[in-house]
């Protein structure tokens, strides 16, 4: 468990964005996520920003875009709304952040491969790839809080966390039936409809380089879904959880967005039709801001030194130090120290700070200050 763990600002920024030849991921990190492969989360250096480009490069396209804005808004309108609707007339209690769970696991398998499973719905109906997927975030989670040899010994004798051979069939065989659907697809074509998804994006790229075996870009492919799946099912829905906890208990907060969408929404409707239409309402920008800054769904990063170096505040460390991470928690922390009452009007506070600062910057007129806000943003 050796590790310098630091949440200054300054040794993140060196850490994270100045040194990429000192600081690496390196090979514990790799074991910890072997279950997600060779994707994203566990490559370095030029693989990754490879990857990272590839997967920049199809997300930021505005095809894509408009796809994402459509699948989200017919999950919310077709499933989450009617449940809603549902559980309250039944007077009933619902976890809602199993309902964000299912939200957003069904929305990434619709941007991912195309195909809406469906979990979210009346009933709430159990689905073992749902559960495969879960598993396996549990093991990778429970791999940062206790030694390598004891969740090695674990996984040799496929107990606890580490019982995921079968997690691991089902989750291969997930992905390998919707790559031969998207191939038998592709192979027969359809001029009137093209497919906007991830995976008929990256099976085109793979199709004009076709430089690799078949064998080894599949593989690839797979590594590639697997961490993006990884990604999108928690962090959104951790977002949502945090989010609307944070509207719950700041009703004042709450009740300033709910007038900002009924004053711009059309009509008086809760619906926007485009993202150009939310853009405008800026205080449940800024609510989202202050909660991911509070709660950040990814609150731990590691990297790993190749040689000893010394951050700025001074702290110095040997060449291949465990894990060097940084938390993101550091401002909630100092807050859950004060008393109730004065964190609940900080945070109040925050989110007004954060609104405002974002309606200033609308405004042609306000010039000075926006260097300070903007970097406390960030």
């Amino acid at each position: 468990m050796e590790m310098v763990l630091t949440s200054d600002p300054a040794n993140v920024n060196y850490i994270l964005s100045k040194n990429f030849s000192i600081f690496q991921k390196g090979p514990s990190l790799k074991k910890i996520f072997d279950v997600l492969g060779d994707g994203i989360f566990a490559s370095e250096s030029e693989i990754w920003e490879n990857q990272r480009r590839i997967a920049m490069s199809l997300i930021n396209h505005s095809q894509f875009q408009n796809f994402a804005v459509k699948t989200s808004s017919n999950i919310v309108e077709n499933r989450l709304i009617p449940f809603l609707e549902h559980v309250a007339e039944l007077g009933i209690q619902v976890d809602m952040q199993e309902l964000f769970k299912r939200y957003s696991f069904d929305n990434t398998s619709m941007l991912l491969f195309g195909r809406d499973l469906e979990t979210l719905c009346i009933g709430l109906p159990d689905l073992k790839q749902e559960k495969a997927f879960t598993d396996m975030e549990e093991a990778v989670m429970n791999r940062h809080i206790i030694p390598e040899i004891c969740w090695k010994f674990q996984k040799w004798l496929q107990i606890g966390h580490e019982k995921l051979r079968e997690a691991k069939q089902v989750v291969d065989q997930f992905l390998t039936d919707f790559i031969s659907l998207k191939c038998q697809k592709l192979k027969v074509g359809n001029e009137e409809e093209e497919d906007l998804d991830l995976l008929t994006n990256y099976m085109k790229i793979m199709a004009e380089k076709s430089s690799d075996s078949e064998e080894i870009s599949e593989k690839n492919l797979k590594d590639e879904l697997l961490n993006l799946a990884f990604a999108g099912k928690n962090a959104v829905s951790a977002c949502l959880a945090w989010l609307f906890w944070l509207l719950a208990t700041n009703p004042k907060e709450e009740n300033k967005i709910r007038q900002e969408i009924l004053k711009f929404s059309p009509v008086g409707k809760w619906k926007f039709s485009s993202t150009e239409e939310l853009k405008k309402m800026v205080y449940l920008h800024g609510a989202i801001c202050e909660s991911l800054r509070l709660y950040p769904p990814v609150a731990l990063q590691h990297k790993t030194p190749v040689k000893p170096d010394i951050l700025p505040t001074g702290q110095p460390f040997n060449a291949n130090t465990k894990t060097v991470g940084w938390s993101q928690y550091g401002e909630k922390i100092a807050w859950s120290l004060s008393q109730e009452d004065g964190s609940q009007k900080e945070e109040e506070s925050n989110m007004s700070n954060l609104s405002s600062f974002l309606h200033s910057m609308q405004d042609p007129k306000v010039e000075n200050g926006l260097n300070v806000e903007v970097s406390r943003c960030d």
